[in-house]
């Protein structure tokens, strides 16, 4: 097969921005951003010049700029309903116009906008507006135009005047107001409300205060609002209280004298509270763990949910006695978190009163089984864990019980027997980073991806594509193991783009089963993953047979991994192997396939995708799909591939393990 040499180049890309606002038109508005990029020159021999592209959207050419220069002053003009972010990307040329592959994407990042409500009541009699002012960072010698969406109980026009959907931030003001003016009219109303949220623009970001509030009321300010007081806490269950047990206590009865709905707090007496909580029947009921022996006040507070600095006086107080005990309460992680091997994670949990001559063993439960983390002297409160790919075995004591999902489990283990102990209240995941995963749908082939906190990347080989490179972002969205995110897929010599988008797919609840779902200009493709192991070991020499369009032996064989460059590439593998065909004439064969791993030795299945070329008496490329099963106890190595030439010839291959 012919080897095309990699062309790469080192660049570091850096863009400096400018911006103003432009209109393009009386009826065409718009935004053009003058832009200039800057560059570290490329050290390799015979660079002619460097390529700017716009890769958001279309894929464009900016500007060629000859080395050795290293800016590049140009604009870029955009719909003003553009969300952005606008994206680039820079390679460089050499004097064969050999093209690097891209460089890391650059993104266009204008100032930060925030809204806030800067008067939160707007009122009918007497008639007043209430005001949104929007905030700018960064420079203000141009105007910047900031674009809004608006919702809420109110009615436009008839509660309260029309809002434009954007306003203007003048030359030289780091901010501009919206106001909500009322309109008066007889009808008896409540309180509404005027919702403003930005929108997302190339010309801007979003801060962490996107979206603000005004209230609209009828005929003004009707007086303070006040909360009354909640009832004495009560307490549910035994009258014996010990540390390290939890116990639910109960509120309510509070109300507001404008009819809001109200939350309440629960103050435990030893300097801690609780989250404010809704109350269900007008009743609050929230648990509470001392870990220290003592007799502390309960008492409890209620505030109006519509404005949360009208809060109530305290209760009459409830006075509880904690006896001491043992106990441990493991506090993280405790439901719902998502932990990727290779990570780290605090496991963190209470405890008092245990005996220091004993030890606390950290446990985890995966795939069916207790399994050691780590051990540690009863004084400590937490542990950094690196997920393990391989879970150790256990040598220590361990626990009795079983589990239904993935949890931690944390005890002091004293004179042969628990002190105490306690594990994780509900399931967290273990996302494995390595999946070795089949294509389906719009293609065929293999890939491996590999997962850590910020995203995943991997390589694999398909029937259309050949061999390609694969990366993106990842969320998980709940529970279940719901996955979505963006993906890219690049030809691995070019680093050309040849597939992007959002995906879906998920991870079952024990992280041994992964599918996708990408979509692709041919349709879905579809990825369904196991993990990774180990890397799958295939002996180097075989025997082979070629039969079909033309028949023949191979008088040598040999499959061995792929290591461009030193680097492996696991479960992809190159093979290569020469011999005479009946009808006359030598060939040699090349090629590269990747190795699913779903071969098994009660039947053929698919496990075998690549690329191969024939030379000498006949010269034709083509895809291969096949079956590999290396030896084992039970069966000898074998392998069937079949061969489809882009000229349509169409060729069987088979060998055996080739006998020492």
């Amino acid at each position: 097969m012919e080897r095309h040499k990699k062309f790469i180049s080192h660049i570091v890309l850096s863009l400096l921005f400018l911006i103003f606002p432009l209109f393009l038109s009386p009826h065409s508005f718009g935004a053009t951003l003058n832009l200039s990029a800057s560059w570290s020159l490329n050290t390799e021999p015979n660079i002619r010049a460097y390529k700017l592209f716009r890769t958001d959207g279309t894929r464009s050419l900016i500007a060629t700029v000859p080395h050795p220069n290293n800016t590049c002053s140009f604009s870029v003009t955009f719909q003003d309903t553009y969300a952005g972010p606008i994206t680039f990307v820079l390679r460089a040329v050499n004097t064969s116009d050999i093209e690097s592959p891209d460089s890391g994407p650059v993104q266009y990042a204008g100032p930060t906008v925030t809204i806030v409500s800067t008067n939160n009541t707007a009122t009918e009699n007497p008639l007043t507006s209430g005001l949104f002012t929007v905030t700018r960072t960064g420079s203000t010698s141009s105007a910047l135009t900031v674009y809004y969406t608006v919702s809420g109980t109110a009615t436009p026009q008839s509660d309260y005047n029309r809002l434009p959907g954007s306003l203007t931030i003048p030359s030289g003001s780091s901010s501009a107001t919206i106001a909500v003016t009322p309109v008066r009219n007889t009808i008896v109303e409540p309180d509404e409300t005027v919702i403003v949220a930005l929108n997302a623009n190339a010309t801007y970001t979003r801060g962490s205060s996107q979206s603000a509030t005004v209230i609209i009321r009828e005929n003004g300010d009707p007086g303070e609002e006040t909360v009354t007081p909640p009832t004495t806490p009560t307490l549910g269950g035994t009258a014996t209280l010990y540390t390290g047990t939890p116990y639910k206590f109960s509120t309510g009865g509070s109300s507001s004298s404008f009819g809001s709905p109200v939350e309440y707090q629960f103050s435990w007496g030893d300097g801690t509270y609780s989250s404010w909580s809704s109350a269900f029947r007008n009743t609050s009921t929230v648990s509470k763990t001392w870990p220290t022996a003592g007799i502390y006040q309960v008492m409890a507070r209620a505030r109006s949910k519509t404005n949360m600095d009208v809060v109530s006086a305290w209760s009459n107080v409830l006075v509880v006695t904690i006896q001491g005990r043992p106990f441990i309460q493991v506090t993280s992680p405790n439901g719902g978190e998502n932990l990727v091997v290779g990570s780290q994670y605090d496991i963190t949990w209470n405890s008092a009163y245990l005996n220091q001559g004993g030890t606390v063993y950290l446990f985890y439960w995966v795939d069916g089984a207790w399994r050691s983390i780590a051990a540690l002297s009863p004084g400590a409160a937490s542990y950094r864990w690196t997920v393990p790919r391989l879970p150790e075995a256990v040598t220590s004591p361990k626990p009795s019980s079983r589990n239904r999902w993935t949890s931690v489990w944390v005890g002091n283990w004293v004179n042969g027997a628990w002190e105490a102990f306690d594990w994780s209240d509900q399931s967290f995941r273990i996302l494995y980073d390595g999946w070795v995963c089949k294509l389906s749908g719009a293609d065929q082939g293999g890939a491996t991806l590999v997962f850590d906190d910020n995203g995943f990347a991997g390589y694999g080989i398909s029937l259309k594509w050949g061999m390609f490179e694969i990366d993106g972002t990842y969320n998980i969205v709940d529970t279940k193991g719901t996955l979505n995110g963006d993906f890219t897929i690049r030809d691995f010599n070019t680093g050309a783009s040849l597939s992007s988008g959002p995906f879906t797919g998920s991870v079952d609840s024990s992280s041994k089963k992964l599918t996708l779902s990408l979509p692709t200009p041919d349709g879905t493709l579809s990825l369904s993953g196991a993990r990774f192991v180990t890397d799958p070991s295939i002996p180097v020499d075989w025997t082979g047979a070629l039969s079909g369009s033309a028949s023949g032996i191979l008088t040598s064989f040999e499959i061995n991994p792929y290591e461009p460059e030193g680097e492996i590439y696991t479960h992809v593998f190159e093979f290569s192997g020469s011999g005479a065909l009946a009808e006359g004439g030598s060939i040699s064969i090349e090629g590269n396939f990747y190795y699913t791993s779903t071969a098994n030795s009660f039947g053929i299945t698919t496990n075998v995708y690549g690329i191969y070329q024939i030379t000498g008496a006949r010269n034709e490329s083509g895809v291969l799909t096949g079956s590999l099963k290396p030896p084992s106890v039970r069966i000898q190595g074998s392998y069937s591939f079949s061969l489809v030439s882009d000229n349509g010839n169409k060729y069987t291959l088979k060998g055996n393990i080739l006998a020492q």
